[in-house]
């Protein structure tokens, strides 16, 4: 009989909960292939700390590498979701940063023409330093800032 649902507690024996592990003991006490693959897992570990023992039962060596496997499968899996959600945020970061800052350059030179359009040179040229030292301005925002300021001389 296979018991796929008790695969993971005996493959993570020590990380399972001592409830968990506790079901699982009751369980194998009934399942002869369940408790071939525990002692499987037993001795695999045993063989991990000791070069010398070897697990001879091909059934539960098939089990225990398959549950290996799988394993790290699922670590990598993860692994790559993490990394793929990572480079989603700082790319939304950057869209969003550099939205934010066009849009204040924008509204700064709107700002700045009106300036420029009721003689206030001062405060238009201001208005235009501003949106050159805006990180997220756009090279044609700048350039623009850069008429306004010659024409407010």
């Amino acid at each position: 009989m296979d018991c796929p649902e008790w695969n993971d507690t005996l493959a993570l024996w020590d990380e399972a909960p001592k409830e968990k592990r506790d079901e699982a003991d009751a369980h194998a006490a009934t399942c002869d292939e369940c408790r071939r693959v525990a002692e499987g897992w037993k001795r695999f570990e045993e063989a991990l700390l000791d070069d010398e023992d070897e697990v001879d039962d091909p059934l539960v060596r098939e089990k225990v590498l398959a549950a290996a496997r799988a394993s790290l499968d699922g670590s990598r899996r993860r692994l790559v979701i993490l990394v793929v959600l990572a480079i989603a945020l700082l790319v939304a970061t950057v869209l969003v940063w550099r939205s934010t800052g066009s849009d204040a350059a924008e509204r700064r030179l709107i700002e700045a023409e009106d300036q420029l359009t009721h003689g206030d040179f001062e405060d238009a040229r201001r208005s235009a330093d501003a949106v050159l030292s805006l990180p997220g301005a756009s090279e044609l925002e700048k350039e623009h800032a850069r008429r306004i300021k010659e024409r407010a001389r």
